[in-house]
């Protein structure tokens, strides 16, 4: 786990501590005026992060960079100064990360932190408050010198900026452009296909014609419950726009300017008038997928962050579709305690040729002129989802499927068996798990004398599915209510056990979770054992005291994936 990474991540994605918006505030809003309306994205870290309590709290969990930045000089293998520069500010910045006092000493970060990432067409836009800007100039002087590299200082009427060049191929040069303006720092790059005027408004020089919208934000934060203090979105009308239309904005312009330079038919194809109406009529669909944070609570011991994202679809149709694929997930899933690792799969077997035959049905039918489009239609039109119908005909009523890791022991002294002991819990959930189960016996002749008992009493998969004395496992299954499960483990057989009395509702697609911790420590402590190296990464997850709950769901606008994070510190 590279820790500013983790830290910025959450501080450009996740939010701040307590802050639950309703209307933007004066600073926000000013910070939004340089941002362009027709960005293909947008991610704002809108209220002040605490940055520096965030790192000095879980910088025991930062892994140490040192892997990284040699791999970094094995695969660039800087050949001329520009190159050397780019390799050298990313270890630098590798560097800082290790503490918020060398952030701050390096970068001019402050105790907390608002940032803006965004685009100005191609040119990839990186804002943040900055608290000592000598900092962060004393820091790329330092990395030019050292490169050998002069940087270029250019004054643009009351402002200016500075450029360090990174990219010198065959002439064409790219350069790191970095303005500090009114307490912000900007960082983008100039290329051959920008304007000087995308370069100025990308360093907050100049402000856009038409700036990102206040409203449009606020509109995403409330339809979404998120809390206000991070949000944001990938525009894909403006990139179909960009790429179907050669002066449809800026993101299409600087992308006419790229193909003239490299391959000038690149976008010929899409661009013709019957490929640009009938993709846009796609992203109008599927306009955006949105972020943001719901809630998010930070102390010196520990941190919740609750974040969402949505891929919009407009059509309400598609929607109520794709809304009748949802199946059963059990509750326990989304249950922390006592649980290593889990994964469960909602889905509605008997609704699922259906729904892909109207889906198939859809494309295939729809009245495209654009030659891919047409010839992609073509070939799906040749193979039918109504072949599914033999498979889901074998299993109708299915509603989901999950598994369960309750706890794990292992034997570090045992080369061939290192699991000494598990408790874990496989489910298959369905109108009638019984009938499911019969089916079964047609395609594994040991099951055709077993009888699972119709009261929920186990039975010893032994009995009929031979286990390996040296597993030392005794996995039962059983029917709990609409359930099949199997079992392994005193906590399994509770929750087993639970699962009778629980109704079988449409309730999501899917749900993972996991318990770093618990899940990486012992499997570290193995690898350790052996003496053997360890992968890059993997002690660091193992010293993690993190736990990650993901859940997808189709919703009336569109699909849907929350993401809960509850972090707790740990010392070296």
């Amino acid at each position: 786990m590279k820790p500013i990474l983790f830290a910025l991540g959450l501080a450009s994605a996740a939010g701040a501590t307590t802050y639950y918006a309703s209307q933007m505030s004066n600073d926000e809003l000013m910070a939004l005026e340089n941002v362009p309306a027709d960005t293909v994205l947008f991610s704002g870290q809108l209220e002040a992060f605490p940055l520096t309590q965030y790192m000095q709290t879980y910088q025991a969990s930062f892994g140490d960079p040192t892997q990284v930045m040699l791999m970094l000089d094995e695969t660039f293998k800087p050949e001329n100064p520009e190159a050397q520069f780019s390799v050298n500010l990313i270890k630098h910045y590798l560097t800082a990360s290790q503490s918020a006092d060398d952030l701050k000493a390096r970068f001019g970060f402050g105790d907390d932190v608002r940032m803006l990432v965004y685009t100005v067409g191609l040119l990839p836009v990186f804002r943040y408050e900055i608290a000592d800007a000598q900092a962060l100039w004393s820091s790329l002087d330092t990395l030019a010198s050292e490169a050998g590299i002069t940087p270029e200082k250019v004054a643009v009427d009351a402002f200016s900026y500075v450029k360090y060049p990174v990219v010198n191929n065959d002439g064409v040069m790219v350069e790191l452009a970095v303005s500090v303006i009114d307490g912000w720092a900007s960082i983008t790059i100039n290329t051959p296909i920008n304007t000087p005027e995308d370069l100025n408004i990308a360093l907050a020089i100049e402000k856009p014609k038409n700036a990102l919208a206040a409203e449009s934000l606020q509109a995403i934060t409330d339809k979404y419950a998120f809390d206000g203090s991070s949000v944001g979105f990938i525009d894909h009308v403006q990139i179909i726009k960009g790429l179907t239309q050669a002066e449809g904005n800026a993101f299409g312009r600087m992308l006419t300017n790229l193909a003239q330079l490299t391959k000038p038919d690149m976008f010929n194809s899409m661009r013709e008038q019957a490929c640009a109406t009938d993709f846009s009529a796609i992203a109008n669909a599927w306009p955006r997928t949105v972020m943001g944070t719901r809630h998010v609570e930070i102390d010196n011991e520990s941190s919740s962050i609750k974040a969402a994202l949505a891929v919009e679809s407009t059509n309400q149709e598609t929607n109520a579709s794709l809304g009748q694929l949802r199946g059963f997930i059990p509750q326990h899933v989304y249950n922390f305690d006592n649980q290593i690792a889990n994964v469960a799969f909602g889905f509605d077997v008997d609704e699922l040729t259906p729904v892909l035959m109207q889906f198939w049905t859809e494309f295939t039918n729809a009245d495209y002129t654009c030659e891919s489009l047409v010839a992609a239609q073509t070939k799906i039109s040749q193979t039918s989802p109504m072949m599914l119908g033999m498979f889901t005909g074998m299993v109708g009523g299915v509603k989901g499927i999950s598994a369960t890791i309750f706890d794990f022991e292992l034997d570090l002294e045992n080369e061939q068996v290192p699991v000494k002991g598990i408790e874990a819990l496989i489910t298959l959930s369905a109108n009638a798990p019984l009938t499911i189960f019969n089916g079964l016996k047609a395609l594994y002749p040991p099951l055709a004398d077993v009888t699972i008992p119709e009261d929920g009493s186990p039975l010893a998969v032994s009995s009929f599915f031979p286990l390996p004395p040296a597993l030392g496992l005794n996995p039962q299954v059983a029917v709990k209510g609409n359930h099949v499960v199997i079992y392994q483990g005193d906590k399994a057989a509770a929750v087993a056990d639970n699962l009778t009395n629980e109704a079988l509702v449409n309730n999501g697609v899917n749900a993972f979770s996991v318990d770093y911790k618990s899940l990486f420590g012992p499997l570290n402590t193995v690898l350790e054992s052996t003496g053997k190296p360890i992968p890059e990464g993997f002690t660091d997850f193992a010293k993690l005291d993190m736990q990650v709950q993901v859940s997808t769901d189709y919703t009336v606008n569109g699909i849907e994936i929350e993401t809960t994070m509850d972090t707790q510190a740990v010392t070296k």
